[in-house]
């Protein structure tokens, strides 16, 4: 990965990037909290439609609003509020897949 190197990068949005102090390690890790959530998004997954978040959130993606999207998720989350918390199958099948 030339980003460990101090070479100059481009994100997934076309962004140039250079660190001034180069990495001497790097973690890639996953974020557990609602992982599948964007493909279900993409499938017009019926089980999260039904809850009123999931109407919410997916419109805001499929009108492009994907900023907005991303909020909504994230108050929730940062207040600790898990916006999918109860909804055991939903969240199994996120993991599951």
């Amino acid at each position: 990965m030339h980003v460990l190197r101090g070479e100059t990068v481009t994100s997934s949005t076309g962004v140039r990037a250079r660190l001034q102090r180069p990495l001497d390690f790097l973690v890639a890790a996953d974020h557990a909290e609602n992982l599948g959530l964007a493909p279900m998004i993409a499938e017009k997954n019926p089980d999260l439609l039904k809850l009123d978040f999931g109407k919410k959130i997916a419109q805001l993606v499929y009108d492009g609003k994907w900023a907005e999207a991303y909020t909504l998720w994230g108050d929730g989350m940062s207040n600790r509020k898990d916006p999918l918390a109860g909804q055991d199958d939903l969240t199994r099948t996120m993991w599951r897949d």
